[in-house]
């Protein structure tokens, strides 16, 4: 798996995937507490496309920021 450092981004990617992770986080605990799957399981893919067309990586990535995992 390729790490990607988030400290070694243009601040604006670096922002706009810091955005989307919060997002799918999000999502993932809301979805945990309502018990809804569908409608949250299709939002969280969403954002992950979302990180996977900002990276211009397809799977097999992980993504840290100063030194800590934060993605997947």
């Amino acid at each position: 798996m390729k790490e990607i450092k988030l400290d070694e981004l243009d601040d604006s990617i670096r922002f706009r995937i810091r955005l989307e992770i919060s997002l799918r986080d999000t999502a993932i605990r809301i979805k945990k507490l309502n018990g809804s799957t569908t409608r949250f399981d299709e939002y969280i893919k969403a954002r992950e496309m979302k990180i996977q067309d900002l990276l211009k990586l397809s799977d097999g990535f992980y993504i840290t920021e100063e030194g800590k995992r934060i993605y997947p």
